[in-house]
């Protein structure tokens, strides 16, 4: 409840001299509830070729691309339930982008946290371009794909794709969901960190690509009781230049695997290989299972 204080002031001549009168009104007015902003954005972050900082309405309909801390400091929030999705405005476009840290002196931070929160980021998310960028969802928030795009190419999405950059995604809590496209890249030619814990999930169509070139550093850490990640066929690794992360390959079938830090009962499941009748598992890392079959 919020009051109001009214005051006024009126003069009268009188034999005596000149005396003031006066007095205050107090309004009450009933104020609702405060409820928290659901999309909020700050420092640089750009819809198209439009700035939009501050407060956004919920569902917000991006556009076709947006940039999260360009070439400076941005920062996007989706919490209690905000509704935030790319959309195509012109027949022109072909492939709607989200990018958070995409060029150099660019630092850029995506957050979608609590129950009912989404963020469709499009054909395509790269966390960290030549910049650094992060993106954390939580506490039963999912950030998702919008499958092939307008030519019919598949979706996917990169942490820390350039030399010289980083890029950092956390996945965290029971039904916190990232669906990553069809192929996930942690680390191309940059530094890529991906983290799964306390009961989060992420996923692809087709492949989880750790340290994709020589030059790249790729991390992926599942930690947790069912904390999963499910790469679609397989899962792959660089030969060198992986900090944390090795590969080796299955004889005579060729395989080639990822080996991912892992603690509690985390694991990495549904690697697939075109072998018929192969099925191979392995515990490694307290917990952490690698299981090949047939799809």
């Amino acid at each position: 409840m919020i009051v109001v204080r009214m005051a006024d002031k009126t003069s009268r001549a009188l034999r005596a001299g000149l005396t003031t009168f006066s007095f205050s009104v107090f309004i009450l007015i009933p104020v609702g509830p405060v409820v928290a902003q659901q999309i909020v954005t700050s420092g640089q972050v750009e819809s198209g070729i439009l700035s939009v900082p501050g407060p956004q309405p919920s569902p917000w309909d991006v556009g076709f691309l947006l940039n999260v801390g360009r070439d400076a400091q941005g920062e996007l929030i989706i919490r209690d339930g905000g509704v935030a999705f790319l959309t195509r405005v012109d027949l022109i476009v072909t492939r709607m982008v989200t990018e958070a840290g995409g060029d150099l002196g660019g630092i850029g931070s995506v957050l979608v946290t609590g129950a009912g929160s989404s963020f469709d980021y499009g054909h395509q998310m790269l966390i960290g371009g030549a910049g650094t960028g992060s993106l954390v969802v939580e506490n039963g928030a999912r950030v998702f794909d919008a499958g092939a795009d307008f030519n019919g190419d598949p979706a996917a999405t990169a942490i820390g794709s350039e030399v010289g950059g980083s890029g950092t995604v956390r996945v965290d809590g029971t039904g916190s969901l990232w669906e990553a496209g069809s192929r996930l890249s942690v680390g191309i030619r940059g530094a890529g960190s991906l983290d799964i814990i306390a009961g989060g999930r992420v996923s692809t169509d087709t492949v989880v690509a750790i340290a994709r070139f020589p030059e790249a550093n790729g991390t992926v850490t599942i930690r947790g009781a069912n904390s999963v990640l499910d790469p679609g066929r397989f899962c792959s690794s660089a030969s060198a230049g992986v900090v944390r992360s090795r590969c080796w390959t299955v004889p005579l079938f060729e395989v080639l695997i990822g080996l991912i830090l892992a603690e509690g009962l985390g694991y990495l499941r549904r690697i697939s290989q075109p072998a018929q009748g192969l099925a191979l598992s392995m515990s490694l890392a307290q917990g952490l299972h690698f299981l090949l079959h047939r799809n």
